[in-house]
């Protein structure tokens, strides 16, 4: 795991130096999300038995929340590196990797990823807001031609659009984790797998109401 939020490979554009001032990404709502999304997992992971976790869905399906959440650690894995490398591999993921049975191996990997995330959001000299449209990656995908038959292919895309994806693709699957949860007799905090839009609509509505 890489900790460090280095970006040396994102060199900034040529600047002026009027636009050299331009303050670095401070109130990214994407990353405000995937950094509410680990904070999530790890809320859950501290209450939740380890059979929970590691047990498949109950309705007979073959993921449990174990399997979701190493899912979603996956494509932020794949974002980090894509930070740092200019390459964001989707399909470079350990099928059955012990930290879909086991949550303390998860709980190790949230913790290094929201120090990660946290330290390019917050830190002096982070990612810059211009870089979200400047910033091209290539990106991996894998693509079901016929059935059976896939094949990775790579494709262009901006950072801004790879932050925005990994962020709702958290959020989505934080909602299936809380249906699979409910189904055991979990509790969960109320805005717990909401989309961002629906939290500031449900305080809108609770403003309202008053």
């Amino acid at each position: 795991m890489i900790e460090s939020a280095e970006l040396s490979v994102l060199p900034l554009p040529s600047q002026d130096p009027i636009k050299s001032g331009l303050r670095r990404l401070q109130n990214s709502s994407d990353f405000e999300t995937i950094l509410i999304s680990l904070s999530q997992f790890s809320s859950l992971l501290k209450i939740l038995r380890n059979e929970d976790y590691s047990q498949l869905d109950l309705a007979g399906n073959l993921s449990g929340i174990g399997s979701h959440i190493r899912h979603c650690l996956d494509h932020f894995r794949a974002l980090q590196l894509g930070l740092q490398t200019g390459t964001v591999d989707y399909e470079a993921r350990e099928r059955n990797n012990p930290i879909e049975r086991n949550k303390k191996l998860a709980l190790l990997a949230i913790d290094q990823l929201t120090s990660f995330f946290d330290s390019v959001l917050n830190s002096p000299g982070g990612l810059q807001p211009e870089l979200l449209t400047t910033r091209t990656l290539q990106v991996i995908v894998a693509i079901e031609m016929q059935e059976g038959k896939v094949q990775n292919t790579t494709t262009l895309s901006s950072l801004g659009r790879e932050i925005a994806f990994v962020a709702s693709h958290a959020v989505h699957h934080l909602a299936i984790i809380r249906h699979l949860g409910a189904a055991r007799g979990i509790c969960f905090e109320e805005d717990f797998g909401l989309a961002p839009g629906t939290r500031s609509w449900k305080k809108e509505q609770a403003l309202c109401a008053r």
